[in-house]
């Protein structure tokens, strides 16, 4: 009955009161602690995040495999310019579920917005390896980080073939003509095996930014 009562008070909202009663209730539960950390690091009126920085750390006392709460006391950081404590936490965060596309979207933007963009650049690259169904995702925000396509292909791309033609995918979709022809070359250069396929659907996209010559050209020497 204890049990049930913390879970049932930890429910029923963000009183700190509430809380620290579904705390008392079921003080093996991390859900109550980590309510109480939101509950002092977005509360306008009152932020205190020394306390919303000990109720994370309480949570996790309580489950330590839990991503969530690591990325949780890592934002605590960021805010309060603690940097090894920031470090650390998104480490942690990391090393409990590797693998998760979660934790590494959210430790590579926190990183961007601390001005780490080379130890950005490996959570991004795993995503774009592993979960390439949010590869828009990725690029979008690299584009406003560095606008640099030459970088992103270098540094950010895998170079397998798949991550090098979702990259060509974003390029097409975003009429970059420039761009899109560098990747190209580049590609070409790497020696990478390319289809027919997506010889055409290279040349179309020349054709649609009217570079007809070009686009003939490529034809004539990987079509015919």
């Amino acid at each position: 009955m204890s049990l049930w009562r913390g879970r049932i008070l930890s429910q029923q909202g963000f009183s700190k009161e509430t809380l620290l009663q579904a705390a008392q209730a079921d003080p093996d539960n991390p859900d109550p602690f980590r309510k109480l950390g939101f509950l002092h690091q977005w509360n306008l009126l009152q932020v205190d995040l020394k306390e919303s920085d000990q109720y994370f750390r309480k949570a996790i006392e309580r489950n330590p495999l839990e991503q969530e709460y690591w990325l949780d006391l890592a934002k605590v950081f960021q805010r309060t310019g603690e940097r090894n404590g920031f470090e650390r936490a998104l480490e942690n965060a990391i090393h409990v579920f590797p693998t998760g596309y979660q934790g590494r979207w959210t430790t590579g933007n926190l990183l961007l917005l601390q001005g780490s963009i080379e130890e950005a650049l490996p959570h991004f690259s795993y995503i774009l390896a592993h979960y390439p169904n949010q590869s828009s995702l990725v690029y979008d925000v690299w584009k406003n980080v560095v606008d640099d396509p030459e970088f992103i292909f270098e540094r950010l791309v895998p170079k397998d073939p798949s991550s090098l033609n979702q990259y060509l995918t974003y390029l097409y979709e975003a009429g970059d003509k420039e761009s899109a022809k560098k990747v190209w070359e580049k590609r070409v250069s790497l020696g990478c095996k390319i289809d027919r396929s997506e010889t055409l659907r290279h040349i179309d996209f020349l054709i649609f930014l009217v570079e007809i010559n070009e686009a003939f050209q490529l034809w004539k020497f990987r079509i015919q």
